[in-house]
């Protein structure tokens, strides 16, 4: 409650997990990153990376998220990978960074990844 009054929410990662409503979170970041952007809510697309440097620049408003879960796989280096036999069936994902960015852009990153 501390970091939400002091305007801090967003500087340090959050855990989606200890949230009651996650939805709402995820809303909210959505009605901010629009404002930010200056264009339509409806227009905004949730997206994600692990490396937050690779975001595109229009993603203003970025939220590092830790505390995800996987069930029966798990994440080394940048790739998903089968459980070894032996293994928890749950497994800790590393940060991730939230964004919304324009549907416009996403559609044109998707067309210039799919040309390479």
């Amino acid at each position: 409650m501390q970091r939400v009054e002091s305007g801090n929410l967003l500087k340090s990662p959050v855990e989606l997990p200890q949230l009651i409503t996650p939805r709402t979170f995820l809303n909210a970041l959505r009605q901010q990153s629009a404002r930010a952007a200056k264009i339509p809510i409806d227009t905004m697309m949730l997206t994600c990376s692990w490396d937050p440097s690779i975001l595109p620049k229009s993603a203003v408003v970025k939220v590092a998220v830790q505390g995800l879960l996987i069930q029966e796989s798990t994440f080394k280096g940048n790739r998903l990978e089968p459980l070894a036999p032996d293994s928890p069936t749950v497994s800790v994902l590393p940060s991730v960074t939230f964004a919304y960015i324009a549907k416009t852009v996403w559609n044109l990153l998707h067309l210039f990844v799919s040309f390479l």
